[in-house]
């Protein structure tokens, strides 16, 4: 199959391609919402309302002016065309800032360099118009600006439609022209460019298009265009974007390959194919939106299209950009720079006030990384990796943070960043996966804060919940077993299902959501979407959110942001300095409620229901944890901390295949147990969790306000005078209980009865005994036909018992099987007045051996002996 190009390719798939919706006329077909707004960043609707409707306002005025001015309208819009020349003069056409992008480097921590973000990455590669081959101009003029050699700079349709799309509220659409794409990116200062008066930033740059448009061909606009424009992965211009992502100049660009680049200016981090297979697919979306635009542009035939699409693309990507370049801890580099351009919220940075322009460069960024522990986390995870691949686990991630102050400390984004059959360049840290019962510690601090506590009791037994569908939904305990009666402390430590799944029904799911989000989890759909599943793990999140979220706990309640820049200078001077004294946490619970939670799960008998004492989540010293299995063990996470740090562990498959048996205190929970573990025993990297030098913490600071009370071991409330068995519970001061235990209730029952009765007054004490029963909670549901009820009904009335004769010997009876021969005498000091010598005898009943006739025994008198014998 040879490309309408000439090249020579092999043809990958069949069908004809025909965009659908396309009539003789080639209608221009909706636009779909997928092409409009980037997956990562969705801006109110109601806030960009808000933003741009004055804008848009102004600027059809311009447009009406332009209008005006072409002659198109008379007098009446006289005032219109004097508001346009009063812009229009305002604004000149300076000097061209040409891209002058210099090496940014970013260090770990302690000044260890972790990458070199170069200027020769394929950045400035100019290549002029001619050899940019036809292919690639129709490409980028159909996706981008189809009028471009027709309008004045500004397309006024586009305009129209963007400001349509923004309002109706059915996505978000930009109105810039390629003229206006290139007046911004060359001819405002970055001080301008980055300005957060949108309003006037948006004028300047109408009339700079259009003194672009009078001042330059549109050949000379297009190539400045061409050799600008980001084209995602450090591209900047189409001869570095070929060169980067198919190893070839411009001019010996495919179709295939030109409308897949045509494409990416739109969302070059989203579309960046390189990246892993989702973001290859929205590549090869994009592709064929931008190929039935060229139908529709009649620039070329579906027979074209169908052999571009069908052209495997994929086998000749060609990263060139990635080749020779040394990165240290790539996945945190790589978060880093995803937070620079705009691909990730910057949250820190933009808090801080930061507008630079961070593309030109000339940065110097100190991280929070340190490259010690990412080294050892590597290491480690690596290992036990290696031991996991019998039971078909081939990937992890690890995160670990200060709690106090949200510093990233490491990030491990995949066992091997190189190896592609796993997809290791992507970053298992911040990727959506679901977390099992890692979310359990948030369902039951929200029901904390409702009014339970750590001896709430509840019945994990067999229970069906509504589910909104034809079948209800029942849960299972990870063992298939049902226990009982358990406090929370015990559902929690033991990660029991179904009192987890009755702990969500008492919170509310979008009370607990609210509440995680609180905590920094930002769940991708609705409450009635999830349903009661949520707490089992139906929701997806992502690991430094997760690990960041348990930090709530270790910080009493006070939630902080992830922080990852320490200092940032350009050109020797600071512009951002972190300042921790400076941090204003947010209380998101309470003290009491995160302290309790975190002694939760710092109790290893807790965790006795569900795992053996030396389970995996027991350091030497004190620290909270907490397992997380997904269905079909596709994920295993264990998430825990210390007072001093807070790490995550996901194990599990980038592609969602399932493994062997991987729970979460198998494969996370022995990674997480080994990463802490090391991070104590090395002098290096204990001085890394040190706050300003400070000793580290021996124990988890306990608040005033939380208070141990003896309890009534099974009703959670303060003894009564029946409770069989006691023990000791933390609670919250405001929140000890105050009433004493009737759970238990002494029943004076009939001894040797037909059944259970309640004795009455004529019972003697003989013939009764006081029994204390456990009366069942209606609350506790189904449970209390599990257990032995108090007797309600009366005894029958007391009838004293026949009295039985004492027994009596007949000396001729005979007691078979038995053989006995005693003989006695009369001790010394009872013997009878003596003559002599001679001692009086005494009469002995003596029993002999058995009549061996009869089987029995025979008593008789035998002669008085001279001294006591016993005889065998």
């Amino acid at each position: 199959m040879t490309m309408p190009n000439g090249n020579g390719n092999n043809r990958n798939g069949s069908g004809h391609y025909l965009p659908p919706n396309l009539g003789p006329r080639h209608k221009r077909r909706k636009i779909p919402p997928w092409l409009l707004r980037s997956r990562f960043n969705h801006p109110s609707k109601q806030k960009l309302v808000v933003k741009l409707l004055p804008l848009y306002f102004l600027i059809a005025l311009i447009i009406t002016s332009v209008v005006v001015l072409s002659g198109a309208i008379a007098t009446p819009f006289m005032l219109t065309a004097g508001a346009y020349q009063y812009y229009y003069s305002r604004v000149e056409l300076g000097k061209e800032y040409e891209l002058s992008f210099e090496t940014t480097r970013i260090y770990d921590r302690n000044g260890k360099l972790l990458y070199e973000k170069q200027p020769d990455e394929g950045v400035r590669e100019y290549v002029q118009i001619k050899d940019i081959p036809k292919f690639l101009i129709d490409a980028t003029l159909s996706a981008e600006d189809p009028t471009f050699f027709d309008n004045q700079g500004i397309e006024p349709n586009a305009f129209m439609r963007a400001l349509y799309i923004n309002l109706s509220g059915n996505g978000s659409s930009g109105a810039s022209t390629i003229t206006q794409q290139v007046a911004r990116l060359l001819f405002m200062s970055p001080e301008e460019r980055n300005s957060k008066d949108v309003v006037n930033r948006k004028i300047n740059e109408v009339f700079l298009a259009i003194k672009l448009t009078e001042k330059y061909t549109k050949q000379e606009i297009l190539e400045k265009y061409l050799n600008t424009i980001y084209y995602g992965n450090m591209a900047y211009g189409i001869q570095a974007a070929s060169k980067g992502y198919f190893g070839k100049d411009a001019k010996d660009l495919n179709l295939a390959e030109a409308s897949m680049l045509g494409g990416l200016p739109q969302l070059p981090s989203d579309y960046d194919p390189t990246v892993d297979e989702e973001h290859y697919q929205l590549a090869k979306r994009r592709q064929k939106r931008v190929l039935e635009l060229m139908i529709q542009n009649e620039k070329i035939t579906p027979s074209e299209a169908d052999q571009a699409y069908a052209y495997d693309i994929k086998s000749h990507l060609n990263d060139q950009r990635r080749k020779n370049i040394t990165m240290s801890a790539p996945h945190f580099v790589n978060y880093i720079l995803l937070q620079l351009d705009g691909t990730l919220s910057a949250k820190q940075l933009t808090d801080a006030g930061l507008n630079e322009d961070w593309a030109r460069g000339g940065f110097d960024i100190y991280t929070t990384l340190d490259l010690n522990m990412v080294n050892k986390a590597q290491e480690i995870v690596t290992k036990s990796l290696d031991d996991l691949k019998k039971r078909k686990a081939t990937n992890a991630a690890l995160v670990a943070l200060r709690p106090s102050t949200g510093e990233i400390l490491a990030m491990v984004g995949s066992v091997d960043f190189n190896n592609k059959k796993i997809g290791g360049q992507f970053n298992s840290a911040i990727a959506q996966r679901q977390p099992g019962s890692a979310l359990k510690p948030i369902t039951y601090a929200t029901a904390m804060e409702k009014g339970w506590s750590a001896a709430t009791v509840i019945a994990d037994v067999k229970t069906s919940f509504p589910s909104g569908g034809r079948l209800p939904y029942v849960p299972q305990n990870f063992d298939n077993r049902e226990h009982g009666l358990v406090t929370v402390r015990q559902a929690l430590g033991s990660s029991l299902n179904i009192p987890a799944v009755k702990a969500l029904q008492y919170d509310g799911v979008q009370t607990m959501m609210d509440k995680a989000k609180e905590m920094g989890i930002n769940f991708q759909d609705t409450a009635d979407r999830y349903g009661l599943t949520l707490t089992l793990g139906g929701g997806e999140v992502r690991l430094l959110d997760l690990t960041n979220a348990y930090a709530v706990f270790d910080n009493l309640g006070r939630k902080v942001e992830p922080i990852s820049f320490l200092r940032i200078e350009r050109h020797g001077q600071t512009i951002y300095q972190f300042d921790r004294t400076k941090l204003s946490p947010k209380q998101v619970l309470s003290p009491e409620t995160a302290y309790i939670i975190t002694n939760i799960l710092s109790d290893n008998k807790a965790r006795l229901l569900a795992f053996a004492p030396d389970n995996p989540l027991v350091l030497d010293r004190p620290a909270a944890a907490k397992t997380g299995t997904s269905n079909d063990f596709k994920d295993s996470w264990t998430v825990g901390y210390t007072p001093d740090l807070v790490a995550g562990v996901w194990v599990g498959n980038n592609d969602n295949s399932a493994m062997d048996g991987v729970a979460g205190s198998i494969g996370g929970g022995l990674v997480w147990h080994d990463f802490m573990t090391q991070v104590y025993k090395d002098s290096v990297l204990q001085k890394i969790i040190q706050v300003d030098g400070k000793p580290l913490q021996l124990d988890f600071e306990r608040p005033a306000t939380v208070v141990e009370v003896l309890i009534c071991a099974d009703s959670a409330m303060l003894p009564g005078p029946n409770c069989p068995a006691t023990r000791k519970e933390l609670f919250a001061k405001n929140k000890v209980p105050t009433q004493r235990d009737n759970w238990h209730i002494l029943v004076r029952v009939g001894k040797d009865t037909s059944g259970p009765c309640v004795a009455g007054a004529d019972y003697p004490d003989e013939a009764a005994e006081n029994k204390v029963y456990f009366v069942y909670p209606q609350e506790l549901g189904g449970y209390q036909q599990q257990g032995d009820p108090p007797p309600t009904q009366p005894c029958q009335p007391y009838v004293p018992p026949t009295p039985t004769p004492a027994p009596t010997v007949d000396p001729g009876i005979a007691w078979p099987g038995v053989t006995v021969l005693v003989s006695t005498t009369i001790p010394p000091s009872l013997a009878p007045p003596t003559e002599g010598d001679k001692a009086t005898p005494a009469p002995t009943a003596t029993v002999s051996k058995p009549n061996p006739t009869s089987g029995g025994l025979t008593i008789r008198t035998i002669p008085p002996q001279p001294q006591a014998t016993v005889k065998p």
